[in-house]
């Protein structure tokens, strides 16, 4: 069987490693990896045949140390033992890789950073942050930011859905029904706002199964949201982040706090 190489910068050099190609890399293969094409990179950025980095944030699928590591400041384990920055469900924060506007928290645009692929990067267009923004994260001053008016229902800085981590939400704290246009999980009674066939995000009772949309681990019934935010099919074993649990072991952050799986890293 043939071997994949993973390069690893380690103390100034580069080390390759020899992988099964049937080994998970995760959604997509963080900086340092083998890759043919930009999309198969955390950071859709491939050169030299391999992913590089990008200014900036780390976005979701990316090894971090820390949270503020993070576009969206989370940093945890993912269950299969590697320690990833995470993608908050919902819109995509700023920093985080886009195809279109419309996938971008409220008021961000998705700035192209390669021509070919049509991939960019939510950017902010205006110091404030829109619906589903981030504007708060323990211990991480950077990730201050007020929330924008807006033209629809006011928003302020509420506690999001990943512990840690607090959102421009609708400041009434209603939750929103099926089929009820939404920002961020915590806009939908039932915890789960994603795209529907036109790409826009609404709330959603059930898990999307087989191949179907997602924008966290949480939205999919499998407990996986891959490449391209489709479902993977091969199901995790361990409960994503804002999930419900009962012991930390159920966790695939390792850490269940008040019934809800967190995020231990900040």
């Amino acid at each position: 069987m043939a071997l994949a190489s993973l390069l690893v910068v380690l103390a100034g050099c580069r080390v390759t490693i020899e992988l099964d190609p049937e080994t998970s890399l995760g959604a997509c293969h963080p900086v340092g990896s083998v890759c043919a094409m930009p999309t198969e990179c955390c950071t859709a950025a491939c050169d030299g045949g391999f992913c590089v980095a990008l200014d900036g944030c780390l976005p979701a699928g990316e090894s971090c140390a820390a949270g503020a590591d993070c576009c969206s400041h989370v940093c945890a384990s993912d269950g299969e033992g590697r320690v990833l920055c995470q993608q908050l469900g919902g819109c995509r924060v700023a920093g985080e890789l886009c195809a279109e506007d419309r996938e971008c928290c409220g008021g961000a645009t998705c700035a192209a950073i390669d021509s070919a692929t049509g991939i960019g990067r939510c950017a902010l267009g205006a110091v404030c942050g829109g619906a589903g923004e981030v504007c708060r994260a323990s211990g991480d001053p950077a990730a201050m930011r007020e929330c924008c008016a807006g033209l629809g229902p006011r928003i302020q800085c509420r506690a999001g859905d990943v512990r840690g981590v607090d959102r421009c939400l609708v400041a009434s704290g209603e939750c929103a029904p099926e089929g009820e246009s939404c920002a961020a999980p915590s806009d939908c009674c039932a915890g789960r706002c994603v795209p529907d066939a036109l790409g826009v995000l609404a709330c959603r009772v059930a898990c999307s199964s087989g191949a179907g949309r997602c924008t966290s681990d949480a939205d999919c019934c499998s407990g996986a949201c891959g490449l391209g935010a489709h479902c993977e099919s091969t199901p995790r074993t361990c409960s994503a982040l804002a999930e419900a649990c009962q012991d930390s072991a159920e966790c695939c952050s390792g850490l269940c706090e008040d019934d809800v799986c967190g995020s231990p890293l900040f």
